[in-house]
């Protein structure tokens, strides 16, 4: 009766280690040779010491006993730090830039499916089922559309998939497609509009017509969201300008700004792209009369239109003066537009806090100075990312160039 009791006792005390995710120890290589001998799929935890999100999952998506029971049963799973050893080769080969990636291969090795950011149980439950689903596995559906597959479905799950990937290039491929065989009317649906601002990057037709569709997309989305998807169409050609320094270049995306914008918000808008040219190509003359131009018709509009400031326009001015004195050798004035800048952000933190804001107040710290507290809140904003699905990308790049300095 006594072993008996202690055998009992031994099997409740090892019950907790098997409910978990067992991660197998070794190199790469072995675990790609035990997933084939076993011909079972292999999960991988692309993760950073740093990351909030990838110690979240740890701690509490991990250890969970219903994740634990599916990804032992149907996986072999193991841990990368990107950043040491065989983490650094495996970043690059897979394109790992993002924390956590959670990265999936066929029991041969082959990449099938990977997803960006933390999840919680059900959601990190339903990316392994994904992942052993060939009509749903990622990579599985890019290859085929790149075979030809269009079929109306088929697109659908692999526009998901691309963007639990975080694969911006293929989506824009994909989404003019989608977008015109979908009927006009249906495109300012709030549940189609991300499709949409993702083909009006790579389709001028497709965008000339969202712009003649304002009204019904600022009634399902708002005129900021609608105006900031519109302005995301600028990026590539302002970074060709700047490459190229040719002012050609940038006086054809000031004509598209004013297709785009109310004349009142274009013509500041304008004000802020030529700083931004002029900055990058070095006419440090042009870009001081571009910022002073654009902080006069940003007041000139908070003055006449006070009830029209919000976070998102507090968010805009603050960036725009990081973005302008980033590279800077600060003066007293500068120093004072960032204490300034730093004020409105708040301003903006308390009339609704999350990612975009956030991310903006610690680069503002770190411009200050403040690079203890700035570290705290860019690791706060990569989190709130994380929770409400963004992309972190250039936020945990901040903190790991912030932290190695």
């Amino acid at each position: 009766m006594k072993n008996l009791i202690i055998a009992g006792i031994f099997s409740l005390v090892s019950l907790p280690t098997f409910a978990q995710i067992q991660f197998e120890q070794g190199s790469w290589a072995d675990v790609k040779a035990k997933a084939k001998k076993e011909n079972k799929y292999i999960f991988v935890d692309a993760f950073t010491e740093w990351c909030g999100p990838c110690k979240a999952m740890a701690k509490n998506v991990f250890p969970a006993k219903e994740v634990g029971d599916f990804y032992n049963k149907n996986f072999v799973s193991y841990k990368f730090d990107m950043e040491k050893g065989e983490g650094e080769q495996f970043a690059k080969t897979y394109q790992v830039n993002a924390y956590p990636t959670l990265v999936y291969f066929s029991p041969t090795g082959e990449m099938v499916h990977k997803g960006i950011g933390g999840r919680s149980n059900e959601g990190f439950i339903e990316l392994g089922e994904n992942a052993i689903n060939p009509e749903k596995q990622y990579y599985t559906l890019k290859a085929k559309f790149e075979k030809g597959e269009k079929s109306k479905d088929f697109l659908e799950n692999l526009v998901k998939s691309a963007q639990e990937a975080g694969d911006e290039e293929t989506l824009q491929k994909l989404a003019p497609k989608i977008v015109r065989d979908m009927p006009e009317s249906e495109w300012s649906n709030r549940e189609n509009a991300q499709v949409v601002f993702q083909a009006i990057i790579a389709d001028e037709e497709i965008l000339e017509k969202v712009i003649k569709m304002r009204p019904e997309f600022e009634k399902s989305v708002g005129a900021e969201e609608f105006n900031l998807a519109l302005l995301n169409t600028l990026n590539t050609p302002l970074s060709n300008a700047i490459n190229a320094k040719d002012e050609k270049l940038l006086d054809n995306i000031r004509k598209k700004l004013h297709k785009m914008l109310p004349p009142e918000d274009a013509k500041i808008m304008e004000a802020r792209l030529d700083a931004a040219y002029y900055q990058s190509v070095g006419n440090e003359e042009k870009a001081k009369k571009a910022n002073e131009k654009f902080d006069e018709l940003q007041s000139e509009k908070i003055k006449n239109n006070p009830e029209k400031e919000t976070w998102s326009s507090l968010n805009t001015d603050a960036w725009n003066v990081y973005e302008n004195l980033k590279n800077k050798n600060l003066t007293s004035s500068d120093k004072k537009m960032i204490t300034d800048a730093i004020v409105s952000i708040k301003k903006s933190i308390e009339m609704e806090r999350n990612f975009y804001n956030v991310d903006t107040y610690a680069h503002l710290l770190f411009l200050s100075g403040n690079k203890e507290e700035a570290i705290t809140q860019i690791k706060e904003a990569i989190k709130l990312g994380k929770m409400q699905g963004e992309n972190t990308t250039d936020s945990e790049a901040s903190l790991k160039k912030w932290t190695e300095k």
